[in-house]
């Protein structure tokens, strides 16, 4: 079920304009599910790289991998699936491809003037 959020994008030395994200809400199932996953990955590889020496480095980086990207698939309680709006320096209309997790502020590119705006996210529904 996707939800449209307000934000604003801003290019320093132009006038901020508006875009509206499609946001998809995750739910905590969802988001324990992936996040287990990947810190189950984590430790179901550990073993396995352990038998490549350094031992201890691969067993380390196999864990705090499997870690990293499990808190960053729980920290995803919003996900970016469209951006509609234009740019603040050439008016030309954002091409958002894919899907990425919502941050209160990301940077977007214009695909015409390749200037990076930021994009300061409004109020989340909760």
């Amino acid at each position: 079920m996707q939800t449209t959020v307000p934000a604003e994008a801003r290019i320093f030395g132009f006038d901020s304009t508006s875009v509206v994200l499609s946001v998809v809400p995750r739910s905590t199932g969802w988001r324990a599910l992936r996040a287990g996953g990947f810190v189950g990955g984590g430790i179901l590889v550990a073993p396995v790289v352990a038998l490549i020496p350094p031992h201890v480095a691969w067993i380390l980086g196999a864990l705090v991998t499997g870690g990293f990207l499990g808190w960053r698939k729980w920290s995803e309680r919003y996900t970016l699936v469209d951006v509609e709006g234009v740019c603040p320096k050439c008016g030309e209309a954002y091409d958002f491809k894919g899907a990425a997790r919502l941050r209160p502020e990301f940077g977007l590119t214009c695909p015409a003037c390749h200037h990076d705006a930021q994009v300061a996210v409004g109020d989340l529904p909760e």
